[in-house]
Formats: C-alpha cells, structure tokens, sequence
C-alpha cells in the first residue's frame, strides 16, 4: 500500500558513562529519525530523562505527543529500580520541518 506509514518506536537511548555528555545522543536520534522519513516511516521517542526532554523541547524537529507519568506495571516488580515511575515520561515524534 503506497504512501502507508509504519510507526518506529524508541525507548531507554543508553549510553556507557564514559560517553554520556558528550552529545552522542542527539545526532544518533536525528539521524535514525531522518533515516525513518526516508522510507517513509513514523518515529517516536519516549524518554523519562529530563536532560533528554529538554534537548527535545528546544529542538524544531520534534513534536511532543505525550507527557505526563506512567506506572509500572505490577508485572514487573523486579525492575522498580529502572523505572520512570516517579518520573515524567514523554513521548516525542520526529518531525522535520
């Protein structure tokens, strides 16, 4: 089916601590963003980092789609050290002007 989108989705970008503040995280983003609208692909992002929610924030090429909190599911008890939880989650698509 011509022109149809399929929706990529990203979660949890990490990075090893000797490369975290470096700004590897924002090219990698656009380019996988840039690379998805070539093949004519949707991409969102969701992310509960606040240093990451405020680069999208400032950034044209993103669009928030949600933002609020999100419980953990009971299911997953074991990862309540990992979650965002206790944190804003937003959700982001790349969308270039």
């Amino acid at each position: 089916m011509a022109g149809k989108k399929n929706m990529k989705q990203g979660h949890r970008l990490v990075l090893k601590p000797d490369y975290q503040g470096l700004g590897l995280s924002k090219p990698l983003l656009e380019n996988v963003g840039k690379i998805l609208k070539q093949t004519n692909d949707r991409f969102v992002f969701t992310t509960s980092n606040p240093a990451m929610i405020k680069y999208l924030k400032s950034d044209k090429n993103w669009k928030c789609k949600n933002f609020g909190r999100q419980g953990v599911q009971k299911n997953f008890k074991h990862m309540n050290k990992t979650s965002s939880r206790n944190r804003i989650t937003t959700t982001w698509e790349f969308s270039p002007i």
